[in-house]
């Protein structure tokens, strides 16, 4: 018996020691790679000391003795923290995915090769400036300085540990790879071409009138802040559409969403103080780390803090002694696709104003780990690749990203201006994704400027396929930065957006169709206009606004609709009541908001299914709150469908079918629906989602039980 369990014990030690070891392993490794926050650190390439303090919140204070030292430390410290991170952006422009992930990332590389951005990257960084190629460098060789002191195994160096599970060290960081990042950024927040796609085809398949009322680029609730510019000569914006051959549905999806950003600025007339305020919150996709990286920098040439992007140098947005401003993507249409004919006896020829050309080519060469290296062949016409074919149709997008020379995310002389007018000149060279600028200074000075590249088209607008064998749809130029939309000191003291149309309707060039929903714009005017003496705690209450404009008219819509009726089911009775007393507020604990948000799904269903079919889920686009507003506003014939008599019983019968989905006859249920439970939010780290085994470990995770509710900032401000 006493042999008997010291086998036993001796077996369970060494079954422990299987099972810990390898953990302790990784707990020991993940260590390795946190950053160093305490002591000394001898670093070659530094000209002086430089200081790192951080405050309570680990936030980076830099202090240096001149510029290239400045820049050179934000480039070990992005490292020290986010090399990952870092790398994986770069590989991302570049195209460079399946070197380390294998064949699940060749539809990205495919696409980015096809694109050209690092290509793209390389061309913009031999264009610039000297004074910038120089500040590039300076930080490669901060970056180049972290990888450097951690030389030795994987298992070793002390790098991130993502490098250690994948099995590769990072190469060193090049000027050209910033910019890079930079375009990456540029994609994210500007590829509209598969709307644009989406578009034809929705337009194909309801007709012209309806395509108007389902794109209609204007609302009653737009606030346009726009000064008037000088007027140019109209050009003609004359229907344009390219059949795309008939409807696949599934075969095109528009791109997720990204837009749901705010700013706002108020002049000393609003505040307790008497200076003037402004507020930024940029949202972009959730994840681990997070995209932005605040720090501070200061050295004789330049004093600023905030939110910088980790892969380029300086801050992106923030404040400096003398000026605050912030950024929200203006939702600008900086894309175009044109139909390029080909000849169907010579494919390597297409039409073009002049007569057949041959098409341009390249190879690239795309290595995958564990398995073979694919070669894709890129066709490049004069306006730029072929990204899409459909049958006879090839599709050739023209981008502004594309354009090395006018590339440019130097943000030194932003950070760097003291004033309106300097912010303007900086401005000026801004050439990354089109942004709505809102600027304040210690002056108590207000202002706004749209800014980036945005192509000013001869004919047309770009928002569907044009043919590409003419000039007649070409861009022409691009929008003088003078006649941008921008406005100072407006007389209102106030200014917002929130990807919101902010051109007034009589602006001369063609921006976007493609606005968002101007109800967060609308919510943040209904706070600031019904406010007095703004402090920052009541900026921030704004900020956590959670408020929903368009569920908030649906309920007024149903609760009219509900007293046209003569009698209620007991379900539909509660929830009209509930709906009577609400104020679109989308409060985690609340069960109306989940009622709210399925009634606003399954009417959009009821009113797209009859002309789009099964594919009406495909059919995304920002401004769908805007439509239903406008239908149920003006309820016209075309999109009530069978066999409703009316609008209001269309409503009726919508929230009916909610109501047995959710409540499965037992009105009890009501009480346990939650808007937090239901709208839980997940930050994916991208290596913890591609081994689940250590998602626990990379990835973050809410639900009403831990805590982690989220109610959508694109229902609230």
């Amino acid at each position: 018996m006493a042999r008997g369990r010291k086998i036993f014990l001796y077996l369970a030690v060494v079954l422990l020691l299987v099972v810990m070891l390898p953990v302790g392993a990784f707990v020991w490794r993940a260590w390795r790679a946190l950053p160093v926050y305490e002591g000394d650190i001898h670093l070659h390439g530094l000209r002086q000391p430089v200081r790192i303090l951080r405050d309570q919140r680990a936030v980076p204070n830099l202090y240096a003795q001149n510029l290239d030292d400045l820049l050179f430390a934000q480039g070990y410290t992005h490292a020290q923290e986010r090399l990952w991170q870092m790398d994986l952006l770069r590989r991302t422009a570049q195209g460079r995915l399946a070197e380390v992930f294998g064949p699940a990332a060749l539809p990205i590389d495919t696409e980015n090769r096809k694109l050209g951005l690092g290509s793209v990257a390389d061309r913009a960084t031999e264009a610039t400036d000297e004074e910038t190629q120089r500040q590039l460098e300076a930080y490669a060789r901060g970056v180049n300085a972290f990888i450097d002191s951690h030389p030795g195994s994987l298992y070793t160096s002390g790098l991130p540990i993502e490098f250690t599970l994948l099995g590769y060290r990072p190469e060193p960081w090049r000027p050209a790879d910033s910019l890079a990042v930079g375009l990456n950024m540029f994609k994210l927040l500007t590829t509209v071409w598969p709307r644009e796609i989406l578009r034809a085809a929705v337009s194909e398949r309801v007709g012209p009138e309806r395509a108007d009322d389902l794109y209609r680029a204007r609302s009653p609730r737009d606030r346009p802040i726009a000064e008037p510019v000088e007027k140019s000569p109209r050009r003609r914006r004359e229907r344009v559409f390219v059949a795309w051959g008939g409807w696949e549905g599934g075969a095109i999806a528009a791109p997720e969403a990204v837009a749901a950003s705010n700013n706002w600025t108020v002049a000393g007339q609003h505040t307790a103080s008497g200076a003037a305020m402004l507020a930024n919150d940029m949202h972009l996709p959730h994840g681990v780390p997070s995209i932005w990286f605040i720090n501070h920098l200061k050295s004789p040439e330049v004093d600023v803090i905030g939110f910088s992007l980790p892969g380029l140098p300086w801050v992106v947005v923030g404040h400096n002694g003398r000026i605050a401003w912030g950024f929200t993507n203006l939702m600008a249409d900086t894309q175009d696709l044109f139909a390029e004919r080909f000849d169907p006896e010579n494919p390597s020829l297409y039409m073009t104003p002049t007569g057949w050309q041959a098409v341009g080519r390249r190879m690239e060469h795309i290595q995958v780990r564990g398995a073979e290296a694919v070669d894709v062949e890129v066709l490049e016409t004069r306006h730029g690749p072929i990204v899409q074919s459909h049958g006879d149709v090839k599709l050739a997008l023209q981008w502004t990203a594309r354009d090395a020379e006018q590339v440019s995310f130097s943000f030194l002389r932003i950070n760097q201006a003291r004033d309106w007018e300097e912010f303007r000149a900086a401005m000026a060279i801004y050439g990354g994704p089109p942004q709505n600028a809102v600027y304040a200074d210690a002056e108590g000075n207000i202002g706004y400027h749209a800014i980036g590249r945005l192509p000013a088209r001869r004919n047309g607008r770009g928002e569907v396929p044009a043919p590409g064998d003419s000039t007649r749809f070409d861009w022409v130029d691009y929008i003088p930065f003078e006649k941008m939309p921008h406005a100072f000191n407006p007389p209102a003291g106030r200014l917002a957006t929130a990807n919101n149309r902010v051109i007034p309707a009589d602006y001369p060039y063609y921006v976007t169709d493609d606005w968002a929903s101007p109800a967060r714009v609308a919510r943040i005017y209904e706070r600031l206009e019904g406010g007095t003496s703004f402090q920052p705690p009541d900026f921030l209450r704004i900020q956590t606004d959670v408020v929903s404009l368009p569920d908030r008219f649906l309920a007024e819509q149903l609760v009219a609709a509900g007293a046209t009726a003569e009698s209620q089911p007991p379900a539909r009775a509660q929830v009209l009541a509930l709906l009577k007393d609400w104020d679109g507020t989308m409060g985690a604990d609340l069960a109306v908001p989940v009622i709210a948000r399925a009634f606003q799904e399954k009417l959009l269903e009821e009113l797209l299914r009859p002309h789009l079919g099964d594919d009406w889920k495909s059919y995304q686009w920002f401004a769908h709150p805007e439509f239903l507003m406008n239908a149920l506003t003006e309820r016209p014939k075309r999109w009530l469908p069978e066999p409703y008599e009316s609008f209001d019983a269309l409503l009726l019968a919508v929230l009916d079918q909610v109501l047995d989905e959710l409540l499965q006859s037992d009105p009890s249920r009501l009480q346990h629906l939650s808007w937090g439970e239901r709208m839980a939010v997940h930050f994916a780290h991208p290596f913890g989602d591609r081994l689940p085994v250590l998602r626990r470990w990379f990835s973050m995770g809410g639900d009403a039980q831990s805590g982690g509710r989220y109610s959508p900032k694109q229902t609230g401000t």
